[in-house]
C-alpha cells in the first residue's frame, strides 16, 4: 500500500499536515463570512477542497496549503 500524504510513515508528519489543512479549510470559511456573497464563497471553498480531498502526492498536498495560505492572507486585507 502506498502511503497518502496524511498515511505517511512518519505519523508525526501526517497528523500536522492533516491539522493545518483542517486550519486553513476553516479559517477560509471564517474569513468569507464578511462578504456579500458568502453563500457562494462557502460553497467554492468547499468543492475546492472536496475535489482534492484524496490528493495523495505530498509535494503536492504541500503546494496547495501554501496557495490556501496566501488566499487567507488576501481576505485579511480586503
Amino acid at each position: 500500500m502506498i502511503p497518502t500524504a496524511f498515511q505517511s510513515a512518519n505519523k508525526l508528519l501526517a497528523v500536522e499536515t492533516r491539522a493545518k489543512t483542517l486550519a486553513i479549510y476553516r479559517s477560509l470559511l471564517r474569513s468569507c463570512q464578511s462578504f456579500t456573497y458568502k453563500n457562494t464563497m462557502k460553497r467554492i471553498i468547499t468543492e475546492k477542497f472536496k475535489a482534492n480531498r484524496h490528493m495523495t502526492s505530498r509535494p503536492q498536498v504541500l503546494k496547495m496549503l501554501q496557495e490556501a495560505d496566501k488566499v487567507c492572507l488576501q481576505f485579511l486585507y480586503l
